[in-house]
């Protein structure tokens, strides 16, 4: 036993990995080719995110102050994402090779899991045979929650956690220990304070249930006050995670979406996702069904909680509003994000029905050799028909959604895994095989199951790796060494790309992007949609406050303030880096006053770059609006602030134009804008169509890839002619065709004073020359977590222009410090050694202090309340709350 319990694990892993590995050789991965498996958030957020990580980690960047954002805090991010130990590994890679770095993590943390569960197995179910306990923990391993979910790779993270969670509570209620369960629980909030929610609800109510079936009755009350006390110094043991992240969640864009997107949606939703997502694994099924038909052995001890956490966990995923609360109220996609932990109690009830064994008799014996005999070859056979048609199953990888067909298909094919797992149960507490036989057609079903699961939703995924290699060569341009930020003028690359190339950027998108910074970007005219700001759009005008010095992009997108610098290619298309020759050199030293600039958070689009103009650089009158003097079939009516443009006609064409006489050299933008929010969908989306002297520049504007302020290009002494083309009705804020003057833009900008920024980990430090009264605007998006000092003294610091920091300066030379430590983290790292500390001493105490019967009674009481009223309020509440909301609605 001694050395199963220390090799088996390893087995599992070792096993795990090399079957994974197996599975890229035969569809072309690296290390054995040049695929990644990368897509969807694993390469919007997840890459990006650990490549800035890497920086962080190298000296580079700062795990306090991102790149990305305008300055956003990362720790929460951070947190979010790729605060896994195992993602440390990436400060070893060169960053060209991190998105090969990605499928290998993959493999170790799924073979890491796989270890666990083992590692769990093989001490709570001393009967079970070795080759049984491995092959459950590879189905861990290969479960559809790896095969579906990986692109969140830091959830991965928990499935490794979870078995020893489970192990630690399961010591605690038998004998007290809860130093282990406290660790365990602080350290899911580390990993990842998302999923963290969803085991701490697990591990209340699952608590509940150990107490009852597997500590002794007079221990009873002792082991619920030290799980209480256990929560307690987990929560201030991880207080330096949720602190700070409640603050940033608070500010965060998506804090005031929750109860609509709660109530929205079917009472019974998103089915055929849930069961593909189980079906990669057909002995979830088996056990599911088992615990049923062979109550007997889920009646009492650690196995009546596997199989009542089992149904809890059915129920709460077949019902929507309950499966939303485990969500802590709402998803977008991935809808069983707590999935692993049904799998993994399905797991273990398989685990204890492998372990028993029942006479049968003779008869039956043969009649249960042939049916399994029968349902293995059937099983065999769809399955591979499936792997042969697996491109046409393959809806997932391209939609991040399971086709209704394709989920009949793949739910299908589970069952049959689900009976052939059954039968084979049947057969091997009957013992009708030999041992051997059994394992080895175990082994058989889990490696076909896996193999299918790979191929259907792995195998197709695009190749993302010629654009990434692409996208990379930035970081190996040296542009200079003063602090700037890289502008797109395009989707060339998703918004995260930038920082964690190194490079600082308006862009960002995780569920933490700053509300104030995602409205303030739309108000300058960048695109931003849902919680992703990008970088395109804006004018002249913010790019030069926002220093935005380098530009990517086609030659056809770029104004004439740009000089080309290189070439770069991609299977698509070329691009190019340029230069932007009106930007500002650093912070920018003004007269004005911040409250004097009050009136920016509620000015338009345009008119935020007329004030910028005007009070910071002195430039006046250098934008102009065009009305449009031709309208065909249409109609523009202002109402308020509104702008109600409408077809006369809805049967015809409409369209409006206008000629605009550039003077000079003069920037021509369009714009139409109306409404700040982060929804999904805007209503003014795909309106219109623009022409450039009938040339089309772009169709169905705005949308979610482009709708910031659109620039049609730099003109010098010319007529142009700009005609917008009614697709739909619609209303918005801001409307219209404008000029820039950008000579004149030009020569304000190079006589305005600045401060020349370095930006180094978490603190900003800025030097410059002022005169008395005057101010300085930092180009960073406020945040409570910032101080300032000014020459050695401590300064106020203002918000400026709405979304940015203004700081007071001295007569002559000024050096500014600012440094960022996220809200709330100096009190979190307080409690978090005030929380060891406790930690240790209620771990010393626990053999000398005795407590009251009075208040070991009440402990007893508060976990079985709590482990009974968390089910009842998610299922009963959560039911009625949603059908009560949508009813008033």
């Amino acid at each position: 036993m001694k050395n199963r319990k220390i090799y088996y694990p390893l087995i599992a892993a070792v096993s795990a990995a090399a079957i994974y590995l197996i599975y890229y050789a035969l569809f072309g991965f690296y290390p054995f080719g040049a695929r990644s498996i990368a897509w969807c958030d694993m390469e919007q957020q997840y890459l990006p995110l650990l490549m800035e990580l890497r920086n962080a980690l190298r000296g580079d960047g700062s795990l306090l102050l991102g790149q990305g954002g305008a300055g956003m805090s990362f720790w929460g991010v951070y947190l979010f994402f790729v605060s896994s130990p195992i993602g440390f590994i990436s400060a070893f890679i060169p960053q060209s090779e991190m998105l090969h770095l990605l499928n290998i993590l993959t493999v170790l943390k799924a073979a890491l899991a796989g270890a666990s569960a083992e590692f769990f197995l093989v001490r709570k179910f001393p009967k079970l045979r070795a080759a049984h306990g491995i092959i459950l923990s590879m189905m861990y391993a290969f479960s559809g929650y790896v095969m579906m979910y990986y692109q969140n790779n830091m959830w991965l993270d928990m499935m490794i956690l979870l078995p020893i969670l489970v192990l630690s509570m399961i010591r605690l209620a038998e004998d007290g220990k809860m130093i282990g369960f406290t660790i365990c629980l602080a350290l899911s909030m580390y990993l990842n304070f998302y999923i963290s929610f969803m085991l701490i609800i697990f591990s209340v109510i699952f608590f509940a249930m150990l107490l009852k079936t597997c500590c002794k009755p007079e221990k009873r009350g002792l082991h619920a006050m030290r799980f209480v006390l256990a929560d307690i110094c987990a929560a201030m043991i991880s207080a330096i995670v949720w602190i700070p992240v409640v603050h940033q969640l608070s500010h965060s864009g998506r804090s005031g979406s929750t109860l609509e997107l709660f109530l929205s949606g079917s009472f019974i939703s998103h089915i055929g996702d849930k069961a593909a997502l189980l079906s990669c694994t057909g002995i979830v099924w088996t056990a599911a069904v088992m615990i049923f038909t062979h109550r007997e052995i889920f009646r009492k001890g650690l196995n009546a909680c596997f199989g009542t956490m089992t149904v809890v966990l059915l129920v709460s995923a077949v019902i929507s509003p309950i499966n939303k609360l485990w969500h802590t109220g709402s998803y977008q996609a991935y809808p069983l994000r707590y999935g692993f932990i049904l799998i993994f109690m399905c797991l273990c009830a398989a685990a204890a029905l492998l372990s028993e064994h029942k006479s049968v008799h003779a008869a039956s014996a043969k009649q249960l050799r042939i049916t399994l005999t029968v349902s293995f070859i059937v099983t065999a056979a769809a399955m591979a028909i499936a792997l042969t048609m697996r491109k046409r199953l393959a809806s997932y990888v391209h939609s991040l959604w399971v086709d209704d067909d394709d989920a009949a298909v793949l739910t299908a094919i589970g069952v049959l895994f689900a009976l052939t797992y059954g039968l084979l149960i049947a057969c091997k507490r009957g013992k009708i095989l030999p041992e051997r036989i059994t394992s080895l057609i175990m082994g058989a079903l889990m490696i076909g199951e896996s193999l299918l699961s790979f191929g259907v939703y792995v195998s197709d995924v695009n190749d993302i790796t010629p654009r990434f290699l692409m996208t990379e060569r930035f970081a190996h341009e040296s542009y200079d060494d003063d602090f700037y930020r890289l502008k797109s003028n395009g989707t060339y690359y998703y918004s995260n790309f930038p920082e964690g190339m190194g490079f600082a950027s308006l862009g960002h998108y995780t569920s933490l992007t700053d509300s104030d910074w995602l409205f303030g970007a739309k108000r300058l005219g960048y695109s931003a949609y849902w919680m992703d700001v990008s970088s395109s759009g804006g004018t002249a005008v913010t790019d030069a406050f926002l220093l935005n010095r380098y530009i990517t992009g086609r030659e056809y997108d770029m104004n004439g303030n740009c000089k080309e610098l290189n070439l770069l290619r991609d299977f698509k298309h070329l691009i190019e880096v340029y230069r932007n020759l009106i930007v500002s050199e650093g912070a920018v030293i003004s007269d004005t006053p911040p409250n004097e600039t009050e009136r920016a958070s509620e000015v338009q689009r345009m008119d935020s770059s007329v004030l910028l103009a005007e009070k910071l650089y002195g430039a006046e009158n250098i934008i102009e609006e065009h009305p449009f003097t031709e309208l065909i079939n249409c109609e523009i009516k202002h109402s308020g602030k509104k702008i109600i443009v409408s077809k006369l006609d809805p049967s015809k064409p409409a369209e409006m134009s206008v000629l605009v006489e550039t003077s000079g050299a003069q920037e021509v933008y369009f714009d139409l804008f109306g409404n700040y929010s982060t929804a999904l969908r805007e209503d003014y989306f795909n309106s219109v169509d623009i022409y450039l002297n009938g040339i089309c520049k772009e169709s169905e504007y705005p949308e979610k890839r482009i709708n910031g302020i659109y620039d049609l290009g730099t003109f010098i002494d010319k007529k142009v002619k700009v005609t917008i083309k009614l697709r739909n009705d619609f209303t918005a804020e801001s409307f219209g065709v404008y000029t820039l003057d950008t000579e004149k833009l030009a020569e304000a900008v190079n006589s305005t004073p600045t401060a020349k920024i370095t930006a180094k980990s978490n603190k900003l430090t800025l030097t410059g020359y002022a005169h008395k009264g005057q101010w300085l605007y930092i180009p960073f998006a406020y945040n409570a977590g910032f101080s300032a000092v000014v020459n050695g003294k401590k300064t106020d610091i203002y918000r400026g222009f709405g979304e940015f920091m203004a700081v007071e300066l001295s007569e002559g030379k000024n050096d500014v410090v600012l440094t960022f430590v996220p809200e709330g983290f100096k009190t979190g790292a307080v409690i978090c050694v005030l929380g060891l500390v406790l930690m240790l001493m209620l771990g010393i105490a626990a053999k000398f202090i005795k407590p009251g019967k009075k208040l070991l009674t009440a402990a007893e009481k508060t976990v079985f309340a709590a482990g009974i009223a968390i089910p009842l309020l998610m299922g009963i509440g959560g039911t009625l709350g949603w059908i009560i909301g949508n009813i008033l609605q």
